[in-house]
């Protein structure tokens, strides 16, 4: 992406002081150099999602911070990066699918809550210690649901995590599997495990106990994850600790 974001331009700045609403020119330049800095980190450039998520907040809200963050947030993308695809010392039927989440809840502009998964492909090694491992999805977004708390953030996206790695799973097999069909595709998709990752304590402990929170969207996220990671005897759920992270 180095050439294509050579192109994005920087939005223009107001004086030091001025805290006016955003005039809809302003709007615009933001809008436009948030779509095409969206366009390279929704491709490779992953380190931009949350710095364009804050400033397409910011600019809902008329915030003048905006401008100023939305500039960062480009000569950051000017800085030198390199994605690495690794590849996996195991077959391919015994690869397995990571859908790691984490969430900040009300710790974004307006109170909103913030949602990170990274959907990856990992050697079997990976829930024993160190191992390789390669991104190919990855998403920092607004949480669009209304919670109520720091688990109802982390639940909410740890529900979404689980379904951008079941599209993984159902994509893998339609890719490699000629008999594919999609009304079947949770059959092809059961050939690789999935791994649900959080390290959130309380989600954790929310999903193994038979007890439901006492919030009703909550719970009943908590029994959509459930029915999920119970279904089809192809998912695992765990709770990653600093040791381990630090491992991955």
């Amino acid at each position: 992406m180095d050439e294509y974001i050579k192109d994005v331009k920087e939005v223009p700045q107001r004086e030091v002081g001025d805290r006016k609403a955003l005039v809809p020119v302003e709007k615009q330049h933001l809008a436009s150099a948030g779509g095409q800095l969206n366009w390279a980190a929704r491709q490779a450039c992953y380190h931009l999602q949350a710095g364009i998520s804050r400033c397409q907040q910011l600019s809902g809200l008329d915030d003048p911070d905006a401008l100023r963050e939305m500039n960062a947030v480009i000569r950051r993308s000017r800085e030198p990066m390199i994605v690495v695809i690794r590849k996996l010392r195991c077959p391919l039927q015994e690869m397995l699918v990571l859908a790691v989440s984490d969430a900040a809840y009300g710790g974004m502009p307006g109170g909103a809550s913030q949602g990170g998964l990274i959907i990856a492909m990992a050697e079997p090694s990976i829930l024993r210690g160190t191992a390789r491992l390669s991104m190919v999805d990855v998403s920092s977004s607004k949480i669009q649901r209304v919670v109520r708390a720091s688990m109802g953030a982390e639940l909410s996206n740890a529900a979404t995590a689980y379904e951008h790695g079941d599209y993984v799973r159902a994509v893998l097999s339609e890719m490699t599997n000629p008999e594919f069909k999609l009304k079947q595709w949770r059959k092809g998709a059961s050939t690789w495990k999935q791994v649900l990752v959080i390290d959130a304590k309380c989600g954790y402990d929310s999903l193994n106990s038979d007890l439901m929170p006492s919030d009703r969207r909550t719970a009943i996220g908590v029994a959509v994850l459930r029915e999920s990671l119970d279904g089809t005897g192809k998912q695992q759920f765990c709770a990653m600790g600093s040791r381990q992270r630090n491992a991955v």
